[in-house]
Formats: C-alpha cells, structure tokens, sequence
C-alpha cells in the first residue's frame, strides 16, 4: 500500500485488531500512508476480581495497524490520532507487533487513552514489540498523550511507554528515534518516556531522546522504567529532559529498574538525564533507580533537582548486587533531598556488591535528615568499594543523622580510594544525650573494614557532634591506611543542642576497636580544630 491518505475518519471496534489503516497486516509493505482521526475498541474486560481489578485479553488496537505479523516494513507512514481502549495492546501507530517488522520514519501524534486495565502494554508508538523489530528515524510528536482515564479506583495501568510499552522476548533495536510526550499515569506501574518494560529478549537503543513530562507511581523513568531479568539492554547516546514524578520506588530520571543475569549485559554509554526527579519511595536518582548484578555506565550524567525518600542518589540509587562500575559518570544537580543512604553518585551498595568508581564527580548540595550521607556514596555496605579519580564539590548536611562524609558516609565494606579530593562543606546537626555521636570525616564518615586512602585530599569546613576528622570521623574494626593525603580547613565537634563535642582532629577524630590500626605516612592538616578537651 503506497500514497494514500486518510483523513477525519472514525474506527471504532468491538472485537479486536482495530485500527485505521489495517487491523491485521501480514507480510506487508505500507510506504508514505497516513491516517487522522479516532480509533476506539470496546471489548469488554476479561477477568474481574473481587476488588473490580482486571486483565484485559490482548485486544491489538493501533492508530495505524492493529496486529503487523510476518515480514512487514512501513515506511514514511504517520498518524494524527486518539486511541481509547479498554484491553492490551494499543498504541497510536500499532498496537502489536510480531514477526520481522522495520519502521523507517515513521510518526504518530497520538492521545492514547487507557479506560480499564491491569495488564495494558500500552504506548504512543508500539504497544507490545513481539518481533524481531528494527525503528530508524520514527517519532512521537509534540502533543501526543498517553493517559490513565480508568474509572475504577484499584485499577492500574501497567507496562507504558512514551514510545513502546512492552519489548517482549525477542529483539528490538531503536535508531535515531525521539519521543515528545505527557504520560499523566497516576496509577500506573512501570512507566517510561521511552519503554515501560525492555522485556526478556535484546533491548539496544541509539541517538534517541525524550521529552515532555512523566507521571506514574511505581517504576517510573524518563526514557526506560525496567528491565526484565533475562534481558540485555544496550542503550548508547540517548537522552531525557522530561521531569519525572512517581508516587513509589524506582523512579529515576533516566532508567528505573534494571535486572539482569551474569551473561547479559546492562551496559548504558553516553546518556544523560536533565529533568528533575520527585517521588515519596525508594532507591530513587537522577539517572538509575536500582539495579541488580553487572551494570555499566559509562559518561552518563543527570543536572536535574532530586526529591525522594531513601536509597537516593545523583547517579545510582542502589546497586543491590554483582558489580556497578561507573567510569567518568556525574551529577551536576542543584539540591539532592532524602532522607538517609543518600549520595551524589550511589545512594547504597548493598551487601555482597561491589561498587567501581573511576573518573565520577559531583557538584550542588545534598540535604538528608538520617545517616549515612555523602557526595559519592551515602552507605558503602557492599564487600569492596574502589575509588579513582573522584572528586565533589557537593555540600553534605543532614538534621540528625551520623555517618557522614564528602566521599563515603559509612564504610562497612572494604574502601581503597586514590587520587580523590573534596572541596566543599560536610556537617550533621545529629544529637542524642545518651549516645552523643556524629562520625564526620572529610572524606569518610565511618568505616569498619579495611580502607586504604591515597593522594587525598579535603578542604572545608567539617562539623559533627562526636567523632568529627578532616579525613575520616570514626575508624572502627579493620586497619586503615593513610598515605600522602591531607586536609585543610575546619573541624569543629560542636552541636547546637549540647555545645562543644568531643573526639575531634585534624585528620582523625577517632580511632577505636580491639583490630583497629591506623597507618598514617607522607600525610599532613593545616586545620583550625575547635571542641572539648578530647
């Protein structure tokens, strides 16, 4: 089908497969075709539970093609649409897609309108890629909607994507491709300006950007939301500017949450993240949420202002574990607020994690109101941390929280760091009559395990209640190694609530433990010290 133009028409279907070109294409070419008007598919819910939840059976509702099977390309081919449907699989140009399917610049300007669902698939674009399917050059134009319209108060949407809602199992590769969209998804669950889920197969995406606006609750991303576990996800050169707003976990301002196992790689290279992050759970940041096993991100950054509760970060919220290495990654954000396991590059390294850190820096101020805080990384709990290259300017405060530092707030896993500086302000208002702590450092909070500090350095001004250090607040258990490092600037064990506090020094402001042993060599502090006698 080739040169035909459709124009102020109206579909409407109360089976499946319906559309405004083709229901069902098998094995088909469309070049330079085009379709404005509405497309509306009535088939009723499925399945209904006690609590007026539903799943929708796969209905394949497209403001272009329904259901594309076999070998089929589409080519110069557009929309100008409204699609509403209550059931799965609808888009503003194809709702599903199986086979080998190519789209080579194609577009929709679309308002997608989900009435009832649980289980949508659901996009702007493509609602479920099935096929082995190649996008070069398509868009989702500026004005184009995807929107919860669901009457039912427990009702949710799920998988939504700004271009595709659901990769499916099989393969996708995304060249070139950009997305101009508001998702107002209040309810919904795995949420992205770009692809609510990659799938089960391979997920590579280039030169492809988001903008617009995203709202959804859990699992909520500017340009990816989540990624299933046997997923391997590729994305190189791509971007968001959208502000992004999630009612729980995982909301982030490039990716949510990426899963993977040992073989398939999550690997993200030269992309970034500019809107700003708001959301009332966890594991929340300015470029990735949470991730699991082996991530690689390489020279990607966020600017964006972050708003959320725990496990928060710049660059990484929590990396839960194998191992995250980050190479010349970093946040340039204004404020970072959370509430505690905060930093500027990763919130929290989980246990059994490793965490590799070469290059990254971060900048602005970080506010937190419980502990472990810091501009790197808020809580390194994993079982080793390396840093190189890495520096902050990031002020760090917190209202009553402990453990808190410029590069690591709390230390509980191995921290070799070399070359590393920070140039800014690092304090904790934390008071407690019984226990008086604070475990300040310069550059390290608290450790507890083995840690090894080469060429580092601080300058700032570093206040605390108890346990405040130029460099480090509080070594507890395993040996430290200190070697041609300094600090310059203040340290002051004060407290507004108790006045001067105590165990304060120019590099170290305690040192305790039966296995604790500090090795200090080719160190120095130029630092005005203020405190009780200790």
């Amino acid at each position: 089908v080739e040169n035909v133009t459709v124009t102020n028409s109206s579909v409407t279907g109360s089976g499946d497969r319906a559309a405004g070109i083709a229901g069902q294409a098998v094995n088909s070419t469309f070049k330079n075709v085009s379709f404005q008007g509405t497309v509306t598919s009535t088939v009723a819910k499925s399945t209904t539970n006690n609590d007026g939840v539903f799943s929708a059976a796969s209905a394949n509702v497209g403001g272009f093609v329904g259901l594309s099977t076999g070998e089929s390309t589409y080519t110069e081919c557009s929309t100008d649409v409204t699609v509403t449907a209550n059931d799965s699989d609808f888009a503003g140009f194809a709702g599903h897609v199986q086979g080998t399917v190519t789209f080579t610049d194609c577009s929709a300007k679309a308002i997608v309108n989900s009435k009832q669902n649980q289980k949508n698939r659901c996009a702007a674009f493509v609602g479920y890629s099935e096929a082995v399917a190649t996008y070069t050059r398509c868009s989702v134009l500026e004005g184009s909607q995807v929107n919860d319209v669901s009457e039912l108060t427990n009702n949710r949407l799920m998988l939504v994507g700004g271009f595709m809602g659901y990769a499916g199992g099989t393969s996708v590769t995304a060249d070139g491709c950009s997305v101009n969209v508001k998702m107002n998804c209040p309810k919904g669950q795995t949420v992205g300006g770009f692809v609510g889920n990659a799938g089960t197969g391979v997920f590579k995406a280039s030169n492809c950007s988001v903008a617009g606006e995203i709202i959804g609750n859990n699992q909520v991303a500017g340009f990816i939301a989540y990624q299933e576990k046997a997923a391997s996800v590729e994305i190189s050169t791509s971007y968001s500017t959208a502000p992004v707003t999630g009612g729980g976990h995982y909301t982030s301002g490039f990716a949510g949450y990426l899963v993977n196992v040992a073989d398939k790689p999550i690997k993200l290279t030269d992309c970034y993240a500019t809107g700003n992050v708001t959301s009332t759970g966890s594991s929340c940041a300015g470029f990735l949420g949470r991730s699991e096993s082996n991530v690689e991100l390489t020279r990607c950054y966020a600017t964006g202002n972050i708003e959320a509760k725990n496990n928060v970060a710049g660059v990484l919220g929590y990396h839960n574990s194998g191992t995250a290495t980050l190479t010349d990654c970093h946040y340039d954000g204004e404020t970072l607020n959370a509430s505690s396991s905060a930093g500027g590059i990763i919130g929290t390294n989980n246990t059994d994690a490793t965490a590799v850190l070469t290059g990254c820096y971060s900048s602005g101020s970080l506010s937190a109101t419980g502990s472990h805080v810091a501009g790197i990384l808020g809580a390194a709990s994993g079982t080793s941390h390396s840093f190189t290259d890495c520096y902050t300017t990031m002020d760090v405060y917190t209202t009553a929280g402990t453990n808190v530092g410029a590069i690591v707030g709390s230390g509980i896993g191995a921290i070799t760091m070399t070359n590393c500086y920070a140039e800014c302000d690092v304090a904790s208002d934390y008071y407690n009559s019984q226990t008086r702590d604070g475990r300040v450092g310069g550059l390290v909070g608290r450790h507890k395990a083995e840690l090894t500090m080469t060429g580092c350095h601080y300058n700032g001004t570093v206040k605390g209640d108890y346990y405040v250090g130029g460099l480090i607040g509080y070594c507890e258990g395993k040996a430290a190694s200190i070697n041609k490092c300094y600090a310059q600037g203040t340290v002051m064990a004060y407290n507004d609530n108790q006045g001067y506090g105590r165990y304060h020094g120019g590099m170290i402001g305690c040192s305790s433990g039966s296995n604790s042993q500090v090795t200090i060599e080719n160190s120095w502090a130029a630092v005005s010290v203020s405190g009780e006698q200790f």
